[in-house]
């Protein structure tokens, strides 16, 4: 098994933490209140997990077309999390979530248009899939 796929399924399982733990987090307190709070705690986990790896604090090594695509993410990731914590604090956890995850049809675009990823026959019937659940699980 790939390493990347390791690091993707832990990445679903947090993801899902997550979605439990802003629904529970954000009863009683602004949605964007808390996503400042969970920003700023944040950046201790990701520092620590620089530390811990005994990595330079360094963007020397990066282009700033890197730089730039990083920031663009950062504005985007933080668009992302106060839409999502405004949805999650109003909606139903299990319809916020599927349609925030629904992005992954866009993805799926963008792999294949700007990164030249592989579409085949077994590709779209997933992506056929995953838009008919998409409407089964939103409509129910």
């Amino acid at each position: 098994m790939p390493t990347w796929f390791v690091y993707a399924a832990l990445s679903a399982v947090f993801a899902a933490l997550t979605a439990t733990f802003i629904k529970l987090g954000t009863q009683s307190i602004d949605s964007d209140v808390a996503t400042f709070y969970r920003t700023i705690l944040i950046v201790f986990v990701a520092l620590a997990a620089v530390l811990l790896k005994q990595k330079k604090l360094t963007f020397g090594e990066a282009s700033g077309r890197e730089i730039t695509f990083l920031s663009l993410s950062a504005i985007a990731t933080g668009l992302s999390w106060l839409a999502y914590f405004r949805a999650m604090k109003e909606g139903p956890i299990s319809k916020v979530s599927l349609i925030d995850k629904s992005s992954v049809l866009l993805i799926i675009l963008i792999g294949l248009l700007f990164f030249g990823e592989q579409f085949s026959v077994r590709s779209g019937i997933g992506l056929v899939l995953i838009l008919g659940g998409l409407f089964l699980l939103y409509g129910g």
